[in-house]
């Protein structure tokens, strides 16, 4: 039987499966109001922001148990990746975008889905995240109106450690201990309404 002594091991199962064990009842109250919309219930705003708070329920659930959860599973399909950052995007605020036919392996792509969320704390009034493969590595490009690029969080991934981090801000250290294990290289640069990073991996 396997041994999990390491912290960041246990810590990502137990992610999946807080993930897991939410994700049936939050399923299971989309499929209701389903029913209530095909029964013929009235579309009330109150209804509204119901059904708009169980889609951001479902996507958060399954782009966190594919970004915090562990590293040594089953690869991630092209098909479930665009899924994962379509839903990611339904609320229209940050439009996340998967070019190309090329799933990465697990270790990548969660290193790539903590890159979105790092980036998504950057883009204070949203924008258009674009991600594509290229030749020895990964290429995230973002658009918009402003970018706050939060430098001492980023200075955190390479290195430049910083003494309290918030809960909310969790994804850079885990990005950072991600690139450090697996020996990625990590680059980027950013302009007032535009970002760049590259992943070496």
């Amino acid at each position: 039987m396997k041994a999990y002594n390491n912290p960041d091991q246990l810590a990502s199962l137990i992610t999946s499966r807080i993930c897991h064990d939410l994700a049936n009842p939050v399923g299971a109250i989309h499929n209701g109001l389903e029913l209530l919309e095909l029964s013929g219930f009235p579309t009330t705003p109150e209804l509204e922001l119901v059904i708009a708070s169980v889609k951001n329920a479902q996507s958060k659930i399954g782009f966190f148990r594919a970004a915090f959860g562990p590293e040594d599973r089953a690869a991630v399909s092209v098909s479930e990746i665009q899924t994962l950052l379509k839903q990611k995007s339904h609320d229209g605020k940050t439009v996340f975008d998967w070019a190309g036919e090329i799933a990465p392996e697990r270790s990548v792509l969660k290193s790539l889905l903590l890159l979105c969320l790092c980036i998504e704390s950057s883009l204070p009034r949203g924008g258009n995240v674009r991600i594509r493969h290229f030749e020895p590595g990964w290429v995230i490009e973002a658009q918009a109106e402003r970018i706050d690029p939060h430098n001492e969080l980023w200075a955190h991934i390479k290195g430049s450690r910083i003494d309290h981090l918030e809960a909310a801000d969790i994804h850079f250290e885990l990005l950072r201990q991600t690139v450090f294990k697996n020996a990625y290289s990590l680059e980027w640069s950013f302009e007032p309404n535009a970002l760049r990073i590259t992943l070496l991996a």
